[in-house]
C-alpha cells in the first residue's frame, strides 16, 4: 500500500544501476576536494566543504554495516536528509537552524552536481535536490536580533582602542561602524 510498482522500479533504476564509474565516496570526496582546490577556492570555503563532506561520510558509516564501502551512486535523498535532520547547534542538543541546514545542504549539492557530471558520471543524479531548502522568510525568523550599542559604549571601546596596538584598529572599527561595513 506504500508504493506503486511504477514508482519502485523508477527508484530503482535511478540508484540500483551500475553507473559508469563506480566511486567509494570517501575517495569522490577526496577528488571533489582536489578539484575545488586547483580550481582556486578560498581555504576557508574549502575548509566548510572538507567539514561538511566528512560529517556526510560520517553520518552514513554510522547507518551501515561495519566494513562496507559507501558508493556515491547509493546515495538517495533520504540518505541527504537523514544527514541534514541530525545537525545539531553548538550545544549538542537543539536542532541547527535553518541557515545551517541549508548551507550543509548547498555543499552537499555542489558535490552531487560535481559527481554526476558527465565526466565522472559517479551518479546519475543529484539526490540533494529532493530535499527540502528553507526559503529566506523562514531563515530570518530565527535571527536574533540585532545588537545595537549605546552612544556612550561605542566612545568607551575606540577609547580603549587608542591604546590597544598602537590605535592600530581604530580606522577599521570607524569603518565597521560609522561607514555601514559588516
Amino acid at each position: 500500500d506504500r508504493h506503486s510498482l511504477d514508482s519502485v522500479i523508477d527508484y530503482f533504476l535511478r540508484h540500483h544501476h551500475d553507473p559508469d564509474k563506480p566511486m567509494s565516496l570517501k575517495q569522490a570526496i577526496g577528488l571533489f576536494l582536489d578539484s575545488k582546490e586547483r580550481g582556486g577556492l578560498q581555504p576557508r570555503s574549502l575548509r566548510q566543504l572538507r567539514c561538511t563532506s566528512d560529517r556526510f561520510h560520517d553520518h552514513l558509516c554510522q547507518r551501515i554495516i561495519t566494513g562496507q564501502k559507501i558508493h556515491v551512486h547509493e546515495i538517495s535523498s533520504v540518505d541527504v536528509t537523514s544527514f541534514l535532520d541530525s545537525l545539531r547547534n553548538r550545544d549538542g542538543v537543539k536542532r541547527a537552524k535553518r541557515k545551517t541546514w541549508n548551507n550543509n545542504r548547498l555543499d552537499l549539492s555542489s558535490f552531487f552536481s560535481w559527481a554526476s557530471h558527465a565526466d565522472r558520471k559517479y551518479c546519475t543524479d543529484n539526490p540533494v535536490t529532493r530535499t527540502a531548502h528553507f526559503k529566506k522568510k523562514l531563515v530570518e525568523q530565527q535571527r536574533g536580533e540585532v545588537e545595537v550599542l549605546s552612544p556612550q559604549e561605542v566612545a568607551k571601546l575606540f577609547e580603549y582602542l587608542q591604546t590597544f596596538k598602537g590605535g592600530r584598529y581604530c580606522r577599521y572599527y570607524a569603518l565597521l561602524f560609522f561607514g555601514g561595513l559588516r
